[in-house]
C-alpha cells in the first residue's frame, strides 16, 4: 500500500508540473589573486628575497566533490498524514584528475555531476590558485551538493607574520529567495582554530579561509589573528607568531553549494482524481472476460 501511495503521489506530481521554469544557478568561488603566502618551498624557482620567514610542508591535499539527486515524488507521512518528499540516490563524482603542483599552489582536483537524465548538475574544481563549487537545478524537484577543500601545513618563525587572502564571490540566480550575503569570524581557543567566512544566510553557498595552530590554546590565541574584509569581497586572515618559538599549523580553504528546489506538492484533488481513475481501471480489469488460449 505504501508503494502504491508513493506511486500515486509521484504521478500527481508529474501532472502538476505546470509551466517550465528557468534554471536556478548557485556558485561559490575563491580566487587567490595575490597567491598563497610566500613561505619557503625548498625550490630555487619559487624562493627568493621576498620569501617570508617560514616554510610550507607537504601535509595536506585538495579535494573536490559534486553530487546531485532528483525528487521522485511525495509519500504520505504515516504519523502526520502530510506529504513528504521522496528522493533517489545521489549521483556524482569526486577527486577526479588530481594533479600535484608546487607547494605554493593549491594543486588540482575536480568533481562533477552531469545532468544526463537528471534535473540537476553540479561541478567543483581546485586549480592552482582558485577553487569553485557550482550547482544548477534545471527543473523543480532536484538538489545539488558540491564542495571544495584545500589544506597545507606550515611553519612560521618567532615574531614573523603572514597573510592568507582570497577574493570570495558568491552567486545565486533564478531562486525565489535572493542571495543574503553575510560575513563573520570564528575563533575556537579549545581547538586552536580561527576562520573567516562569507556565506548566504540560508547556507546555500559559502566560502571560508581557516588556520589551525598546533599546541596553542587559551585566551592568548586571539592576539595572533586579525581579520579584514574589503568591499570587493577580499577575505584576509593574518597570523602573527608573537611567541619565542617556531609555530606550526595548517592553512585551509573551501567553498560549498548545498541547495534544493522542491517540486509542488500535488493538490488533494489531483490525488483523488488519480485514485478514482485507478479504481475504474481495476474494476474493468476484474470484469474483463478471460480469453481462451489458442489450441
Amino acid at each position: 500500500m505504501k508503494n502504491l501511495t508513493s506511486w500515486i503521489l509521484a504521478l500527481a506530481l508529474a501532472s502538476a508540473g505546470g509551466a517550465a521554469q528557468a534554471a536556478v544557478e548557485y556558485e561559490a568561488s575563491l580566487n587567490f589573486v595575490n597567491g598563497l603566502p610566500k613561505l619557503r618551498t625548498g625550490s630555487p624557482a619559487w624562493d627568493g628575497p621576498g620569501t617570508l620567514d617560514g616554510a610550507w610542508t607537504d601535509l595536506g591535499d585538495p579535494h573536490a566533490r559534486a553530487y546531485g539527486r532528483d525528487q521522485l515524488g511525495y509519500e504520505l507521512d504515516p504519523g502526520t498524514g502530510e506529504a513528504r518528499p521522496v528522493w533517489d540516490a545521489w549521483h556524482g563524482t569526486e577527486d577526479l584528475h588530481r594533479a600535484a603542483g608546487p607547494l605554493n599552489s593549491l594543486h588540482e582536483a575536480h568533481g562533477r555531476a552531469n545532468q544526463l537524465d537528471h534535473r540537476s548538475s553540479a561541478g567543483a574544481h581546485v586549480e592552482w590558485y582558485s577553487m569553485a563549487s557550482t550547482g544548477t537545478i534545471h527543473a523543480p524537484g532536484a538538489a545539488v551538493d558540491a564542495s571544495t577543500s584545500w589544506s597545507r601545513g606550515f611553519t612560521l618563525a618567532a615574531n614573523a607574520s603572514m597573510t592568507f587572502s582570497a577574493l570570495a564571490d558568491l552567486g545565486i540566480s533564478g531562486d525565489a529567495a535572493p542571495l543574503d550575503r553575510q560575513t563573520w569570524t570564528e575563533l575556537d581557543a579549545g581547538r586552536s582554530f580561527a576562520s573567516l567566512v562569507m556565506a548566504d544566510a540560508a547556507d546555500r553557498v559559502g566560502a571560508r579561509l581557516s588556520a589551525t595552530l598546533d599546541g596553542m590554546f587559551g585566551d592568548g590565541l586571539g592576539s595572533m589573528f586579525s581579520y579584514a574584509i574589503s568591499r570587493e569581497g577580499l577575505l584576509s586572515l593574518t597570523l602573527t607568531n608573537n611567541t619565542a618559538s617556531v609555530l606550526t599549523g595548517t592553512l585551509s580553504a573551501g567553498t560549498f553549494v548545498n541547495a534544493s528546489l522542491m517540486a509542488p506538492v500535488p493538490e488533494p484533488e489531483a490525488v483523488l482524481s488519480l485514485l478514482a481513475g485507478l479504481a475504474v481501471v481495476g474494476v474493468r480489469v476484474r470484469r474483463r472476460p478471460e480469453v481462451p488460449a489458442p489450441v
